[in-house]
């Protein structure tokens, strides 16, 4: 007779899943902390490209993904603070 595969409530049984958290204790990533509005906007191919392209070069600095919404506020900040400052000199 054939041997039963162990489903996934015996093998939580059996500890093979175990947690890597401490109980009670969930990271909090940044862009998490910070309260968001879901907005849907268009953008084009390189734009995308761009944004990939910065997630990748980050992921390979820091070791984690950043999300692309938090890159995109990012682009958003700098492109205020340029804006503002461009307007004082006028």
């Amino acid at each position: 007779m054939a041997r039963r595969r162990p489903s996934v409530t015996d093998r939580v049984s059996d500890g093979y899943f175990q947690d890597t958290e401490p109980a009670g204790e969930t990271p909090i990533s940044p862009a998490s902390a910070i309260k968001r509005t879901k907005r849907t906007y268009y953008l084009p191919d390189d734009v995308l490209l761009l944004l990939r392209e910065v997630q990748l070069r980050r992921y390979r600095e820091l070791g984690t993904e950043p999300e692309l919404s938090d890159l995109v506020a990012e682009g958003i900040r700098r492109l205020a603070e340029t804006d503002a400052t461009t307007i004082r000199h006028l």
